[in-house]
């Protein structure tokens, strides 16, 4: 069974992304109390698992399937396996061996968190799984904060004016083009400068 393990960082409002192998591709992003995970690839992934270690205090609702998830049946899994470190495993699998489906970079789930706290969350743990017998490991990854496109550890209107700059083509050097795509489609375009001027006037 091919098994691609991977330890991830998530700060709070942050996304992160790390490649299994060039077109694997996982990423979590924390939108508001919701984190979502979800994966971009061209290897048919059969099962998953992952431990998300949540901050001390932060609980968890029922983790809800995406439409990549849904479409095979897949049954998805939680329950938390140290109650002193506050960390719960997620598992996605079916009966059928059949691989997840759907749009690729489509959320494999979403899970609602009680707070969005201040402190990071750390992904670990995470194995993807497509029936051979193969193993890859990879290394850690911090998240970015989701709009801290100059990398300052703040989201303001610098980083609204280095995404401009990003979007004419005046600029990347020493940007975070994950940070600066908002809508995590991918791209860095006008859709990710209107996300931003929201969050900033909000």
């Amino acid at each position: 069974m091919k098994k691609t393990i991977l330890l991830l960082t998530l700060l709070f409002t942050g996304t992160f992304a790390l490649w299994a192998a060039d077109t694997d591709v996982v990423k979590a992003r924390l939108e508001g109390k919701a984190l979502k995970v979800s994966l971009t690839n061209t290897t048919p992934f059969v099962a998953f698992q992952m431990d998300i270690d949540l901050p001390e205090g932060i609980t968890t609702e029922t983790p809800v399937k995406g439409v990549r998830l849904s479409e095979n049946d897949f049954v998805l899994a939680y329950n938390t396996i140290n109650t002193t470190d506050n960390v719960v495993r997620v598992l996605a699998y079916n009966l059928s061996n059949s691989s997840i489906s759907g749009e690729s970079g489509e959320a494999l789930f979403t899970m609602a968190l009680s707070d969005k706290g201040n402190e990071p969350i750390t992904l670990s743990n995470i194995i993807f799984a497509d029936g051979t017998p193969t193993e890859v490991g990879l290394p850690d990854a911090t998240a970015a904060l989701a709009g801290d496109v100059n990398r300052d550890g703040t989201v303001n209107v610098n980083d609204l004016v280095a995404l401009a700059g990003i979007i004419i083509g005046s600029a990347t050097e020493g940007l975070d083009l994950d940070a600066a795509d908002m809508n995590s489609n991918g791209n860095v375009e006008v859709n990710d400068l209107v996300a931003l001027a929201q969050l900033l006037i909000n």
